[in-house]
């Protein structure tokens, strides 16, 4: 099977406006393989609701000195622009847009957006749900939920598995799924921007909550994957 590039991307946000990103993660994948993530934590300038902190790990005190969105959108911009892009469910698409049109600045277009949990809701309809932990625990994918660039290297993988699966191609699933044929699309290799400004090929150092956060998921990730074994 071959593999057009494509781009994973996930956001984690501040509070209930999901223009208030907090975190950005890209994963890129190239012929099947991640070949590299990029994260930056932001600071979308506004209070933080405490639900969400425990949630994602991130705090106001996190992102002080952390670039805002206006900084970040350039290098964003440059992953995501005129390639395919997932995500799982389209809030991310929703939060990058809004982020942006809020400053006033254009919206990222790429050649293609997908929605990894619709693909994954076609493929595996049997599953008690298409939430990304839970498409993680059944197909024994190891990743820290909520931290915006492992949940989008877990989206790029589930897509991977999702083809496998389904037995159809790129071309096929993109076309049934983001209403966009990319058949005759010639792909561009996805580079390292040369200035990478706000945004770190290696991940931002996680906080403390985040770290614990994911050592429990997975813990749990393993002991049902066994339990799953055993059976």
């Amino acid at each position: 099977m071959s593999f057009l590039p494509f781009v994973a991307v996930d956001v984690e946000t501040a509070n209930l406006n999901n223009a208030n990103i907090c975190q950005l993660g890209i994963a890129v994948f190239d012929q099947g393989i991640l070949t590299h993530k990029i994260s930056t934590l932001v600071n979308p300038r506004t209070k933080f609701n405490p639900k969400f902190e425990r949630l994602h790990g991130i705090t106001r005190a996190h992102v002080t000195d952390a670039p805002t969105w206006e900084q970040v959108y350039p290098r964003c911009a440059h992953y995501l622009s005129n390639q395919i892009v997932l995500s799982h469910t389209l809030f991310d698409q929703e939060a990058i847009d809004k982020a942006s049109a809020r400053l006033g600045l254009d919206l990222i277009e790429p050649l293609a957006w997908v929605d990894t949990c619709r693909v994954a809701r076609s493929v595996w309809p049997e599953l008690r749900n298409h939430k990304l932990a839970t498409l993680a625990e059944c197909f024994g994918i190891s990743y820290c939920a909520h931290d915006a660039c492992d949940d989008a290297r877990c989206a790029g993988e589930i897509f991977l598995r999702a083809l496998s699966d389904s037995g159809l191609s790129m071309e096929q699933i993109i076309r049934e799924h983001a209403a966009v044929d990319v058949s005759g699309w010639s792909a561009t290799p996805i580079v390292l921007h040369s200035e990478p400004l706000g945004l770190n090929p290696q991940n931002d150092p996680m906080t403390p909550g985040q770290l614990l956060f994911c050592i429990i998921i997975a813990i749990i990730g393993l002991i049902s994957f066994l339990a799953k074994l055993s059976g």
